[in-house]
């Protein structure tokens, strides 16, 4: 008998990745292969224990802690994932090594002939990515996320939850953002992943459209206005389909019809698992709000066009950017500041961990680190957050 599938926030899939670097300079080793060989005693792309897996990514620095299959209760995954990166610290020692957080790593250029990619199971389709887009840059071999998997059960619940997902979006970089530094400098932006990631696949434009996905309100209507399109763009590189699925999609939010679930991506993973599952669970509370106090339709008409000038606005100008949408406002309270809207929607989980409201990890770094750091103080920083991951705490605050 077939599995029923969850219904709105019946249960939740969370997916974090962190680099795996060395101890002492902090660069970083491309073991995950013989990382998760070592778990599982064969060569394997993932390794599950318990209600925790730990699987690849495309650099091979790069390893992603995962729920195994979705899990309601958000703080005991969050337990669960806290002990289990003590345990792969351990587990890491015999390589000189560690995990490390933030979405970049501040000085790796993965331009510089170092960075490798995984070899393993499925390589077809990280070759293809590969001979496609050229996947040495920092928008493929130098970024770590955080992804929120929320279900639906129906066409209903799918056109509320997306409806909801695409309103919250182009405010989380203000919250989210951790990676200042891009090759040991300032970086472009507080959010240098997203900036990268923005453009690491835009000689297709319909894989990422205009980051924000557009307004649907059903699995056909995304089929075949969101899906067709970009599978039909890929086919003239990629005859052979290896690329043709869902997760070729590349929007900040994407539906991910095989498992019922929409996926948030737009995320930089923060300091700590703590860090991570205060912000995850704000995300929870403002997706439910939205879902639950208004309309979709009332969603639906806010346009591409204002929710990218948010986007931008938030990526600019951080939790200070000032919503000019009157529609947009009406929908969260009448509130225009981009901390008060989050304030609104997640008045419960901000409560008692209320630092995404004052200052994101970037601002904090950057008020640790300033603009112009030297070498000897961005690895003695960083070595800081790797103890702010192992001890499961907030930096500096």
């Amino acid at each position: 008998m077939a599995q029923k599938s969850l219904g709105l926030f019946e249960g939740y899939g969370i997916e974090l990745e962190y680099m795996i670097v060395d101890r002492d300079s902090l660069r970083p080793l491309f073991i995950c292969d013989k990382v998760l060989e070592d778990m599982a005693g064969k060569k394997t792309m993932s390794f599950e224990d318990g209600v925790i897996a730990w699987s690849n990514e495309l650099a091979l620095h790069v390893i992603e802690i995962k729920c195994n299959g979705p899990q309601v209760d958000l703080d005991a995954v969050s337990k669960g994932m806290a002990e289990a990166v003590v345990e792969m610290n351990g587990r890491l020692s015999k390589y000189n090594a560690q995990l490390l957080s933030t979405a970049m790593h501040p000085y790796f250029n993965p331009n510089d002939g170092s960075l490798k990619l995984w070899s393993g199971d499925d390589v077809e389709i990280y070759s293809a990515y590969d001979r496609i887009f050229g996947c040495k840059g920092h928008g493929w071999g130098n970024l770590q996320s955080i992804h929120i998997n929320l279900p639906f059960s129906s066409d209903d619940e799918f056109f509320r939850l997306h409806s909801a997902v695409r309103l919250l979006l182009p405010l989380l970089p203000a919250f989210a953002a951790s990676s200042p530094f891009v090759e040991g400098k300032n970086g472009p932006l507080h959010d240098s992943r997203l900036h990268f990631y923005l453009e690491n696949q835009r000689r297709i434009p319909s894989i990422i459209g205009d980051a924000i996905p557009e307004p649907v309100m059903s699995e056909a209507e995304y089929i075949e206005n969101i899906l067709e399109p970009m599978y039909r763009d890929i086919s003239k590189v990629d005859s052979a389909g290896v690329l043709q699925h869902e997760w070729l999609n590349s929007r900040t939010a994407i539906a991910r019809f095989d498992r019922k679930a929409i996926e948030i991506r737009i995320l930089d993973i923060q300091e700590s698992i703590l860090a991570d599952f205060t912000l995850i669970k704000a995300i929870v509370e403002s997706v439910k709000n939205l879902v639950f106090q208004n309309q979709p339709e009332q969603h639906s008409r806010i346009t591409q066009g204002s929710l990218k000038n948010i986007l931008y606005g938030t990526l600019k100008d951080q939790n200070r950017y000032l919503v000019q949408d009157d529609k947009y406002c009406d929908i969260v309270g009448g509130k225009s500041s981009v901390k008060d809207i989050f304030r609104y929607l997640a008045p419960n989980a901000l409560s008692s961990n209320p630092v995404f409201l004052t200052e994101n990890l970037a601002e904090r770094l950057l008020k640790s680190l300033g603009k112009t750091p030297t070498m000897d103080e961005l690895v003695s920083q960083y070595k800081v957050i790797g103890s702010c991951l192992a001890e499961n705490r907030f930096y500096g605050v």
